[in-house]
């Protein structure tokens, strides 16, 4: 019984751990990344999370359109139920690394000549 105990608090002593991570790039780099209303940092960016599911995603940065989206971190066999409980306790340390990028556009820029010329056109237009 002695050697059970002890092999037991052994095993739950050395059990290893599952390690849930996320990394966010994106093109260009050194956008501010925003996940769920919490400003995360500027990417490339690398967070621990527990849960998976949808994220909502605001990437921005100056010279280049707002990203506003959504991206969704995949179930692996390590986040299942019940599977879970034995990436926890085994002695190996199980880590779900995902990997998620986005590009970004840049803005258009409209010379003033441009801009001018658009509104008289669309007045054109709209006097006709």
């Amino acid at each position: 019984m002695k050697k059970y105990f002890v092999l037991i608090v052994g095993f739950l002593f050395f059990a290893g751990c599952a390690e849930r991570r996320f990394t966010i790039t994106s093109i260009p780099d050194k956008s501010l990344c925003e996940v769920n209303g919490r400003v995360l940092g500027l990417t490339p960016v690398t967070v621990k999370y527990v849960e998976n599911g949808t994220f909502k995603i605001l990437l921005t940065k100056e010279g280049f359109e707002n990203l506003n989206g959504s991206f969704t971190l995949k179930k692996k066999w390590i986040n299942v139920f019940g599977l879970d409980f034995i990436g926890e306790v085994l002695p190996y340390r199980w880590s779900d690394n995902q990997s998620i990028e986005f590009s970004l556009v840049p803005l258009q820029k409209i010379s003033h000549e441009n801009f001018k010329n658009d509104i008289e056109n669309k007045n054109k237009r709209n006097t006709k």
